[in-house]
């Protein structure tokens, strides 16, 4: 009995301070968006600049990401890591806010791009290894809805994030929002080290991650997942990106709360949203889940950007209920293919290489499409993208099927 409540507690800490991880580090990661949008609306930074912020910003990821996943593997330690990388994302937002506050005009593009790419490796940590932990404390039958709890704390920070950004901007100036985060972050990042630095993961990881290359460690499956993956986020992140601009010009919101408010009600719907995709990977193939997932989001923004109105509003929440899903479907689906000890590597190849690789290929195609900096053509840009993400939907029936699924029915 004591060792089914000790499990339990430890279930329970690992839910508790990895939601709080994912809470922080998404909140952060996606006020990039309205950090840009605050740029180019106060003119801060010129348009090619914005565009390589976020090239920066997604690009920055791929260079720490199968090192932080071996480190994790190897050391046994992914709680302190999720901290470390919370804390970067803070500092990055400080810079942000330094970069309009405090440096000199010849120093802002500079301090933006440098801002860019500390948050950039900040975002590397959290979800290769919070999805580790996870993994590591619920089993098989249950990992999709834990993944998928813990994915509705990400899309609250997502939700509460962007309201913040204004009421902070009210309170002081649009400027001192990004300082706001950075505090709270590195608030949070203290709390989540106190919380997870006694986790300990698997022995086999330890030992056995020290010593692998990444060539021996990973599977078919998780190359093939990865590319998938690669491609849903240059789609789908695309236009995530840079949707707040286009809520700004292209539906013609202005740089006000306005912005800040659909986006929360935009990304509220991923709260649900989350739990009910991690409830799915647990009773059918992930594969096919994965596929929808793609396509109906690229057919909702479709809708979304040809029609007006409420509407308009209405097709962008299925957007957000579909897209933000790639926390439960990608990386649960990443753990049936992972080698054994090699968690953490499978999830940083499916997360940082993969989703990560498209998420910073999609904001440059949309800037490329929009001829860096005519934002009236972002309706058409996504209009493009869209048809990308509902064609490449198919491709998750390509993957290769995991032993364990010989029993899962696909729909039924």
């Amino acid at each position: 009995m004591p060792s089914e409540v000790n499990s339990s507690g430890r279930r329970l800490a690992s839910l508790a301070f990895t939601s709080l991880g994912h809470f922080a580090n998404d909140g952060m990661t996606f006020s990039v968006g309205l950090i840009a949008d605050l740029f180019t609306a106060e003119k801060i930074a010129a348009p090619p600049a914005i565009t390589l912020m976020f090239v920066v910003f997604y690009a920055s990821p791929l260079i720490l990401s199968l090192y932080v996943g071996r480190k994790a593997d190897a050391s046994g330690r992914p709680g302190r890591l999720i901290s470390l990388g919370v804390a970067l994302l803070a500092l990055g937002m400080v810079g942000f806010y330094s970069s309009i506050e405090l440096v000199p005009k010849s120093l802002v593009e500079p301090t933006i791009l440098v801002s860019a790419l500390l948050a950039g490796f900040g975002s590397a940590f959290y979800h290769p290894l919070g999805a580790t932990i996870l993994q590591s404390t619920f089993g098989q039958a249950s990992k999709g809805k834990a993944m998928g709890v813990n994915g509705a704390m990400g899309s609250l920070g997502r939700t509460i994030y962007p309201t913040l950004f204004f009421v902070f901007a009210a309170l002081s100036s649009n400027g001192d929002a990004p300082l706001f985060f950075g505090l709270i972050g590195l608030v949070l990042a203290f709390a989540i080290y106190v919380g997870l630095r006694g986790f300990q993961g698997p022995v086999t990881a330890r030992k056995q991650g020290a010593d692998a290359t990444p060539q021996r460690s990973l599977s078919i499956g998780v190359i093939v997942l990865s590319v998938v993956a690669f491609v849903r986020s240059a789609t789908l992140g695309g236009m995530t990106s840079w949707l707040p601009t286009y809520l700004t010009y292209g539906k013609g919101y202005g740089f006000t709360g306005k912005v800040g408010i659909a986006i929360s009600l935009i990304y509220a719907v991923a709260i649900l949203g989350q739990p009910f995709f991690g409830w799915l990977v647990d009773k059918f193939d992930k594969r096919y889940v994965l596929g929808l997932s793609t396509f109906f989001a690229g057919l909702s923004m479709l809708a979304s950007v040809s029609l007006s109105g409420i509407v308009t509003t209405v097709f962008l929440a299925a957007f957000a209920f579909c897209a933000f899903s790639g926390f439960p479907l990608l990386l649960s689906l990443a753990s049936d293919y992972a080698q054994g000890g090699h968690s953490s590597l499978s999830n940083a190849m499916v997360w940082g290489l993969g989703s990560g690789g498209g998420g910073t290929l999609g904001p440059a195609i949309v800037g490329y499409l929009i001829g860096f900096g005519q934002y009236g053509l972002l309706g058409q840009a996504f209009l493009t993208m869209s048809f990308a993400a509902i064609v490449v939907s198919a491709a998750s029936i390509f993957m290769p099927k995991p032993l364990s699924y010989r029993k899962l029915p696909a729909f039924s």
